[in-house]
């Protein structure tokens, strides 16, 4: 059992699968549900607007984009 860093936050936690520990996780999968919900209401919004309307960052957002959590057409 090794241990290692938590890549958002930097608690340290039991190396496995995951870069992230169990709160930061819990954390993305809430932002996740929030941006898709906002794609469900609105037709191709931009970055932007979904950054200012979820408060979520930009780049979070261009993460989920980049591993496909969400679609490129924003």
């Amino acid at each position: 059992m090794s241990l290692t860093n938590c890549t958002k936050c930097g608690e340290m936690m039991v190396n496995r699968r995951s870069f992230f520990c169990e709160k930061c996780m819990e954390a993305q999968k809430d932002d996740i549900y929030r941006v898709k919900q906002y794609l469900k209401t609105h037709a191709r919004p931009t970055l932007l607007e979904v950054h200012r309307m979820t408060g979520i960052p930009i780049q979070s957002i261009q993460q989920f984009i980049k591993e496909g959590i969400i679609s490129r057409h924003l």
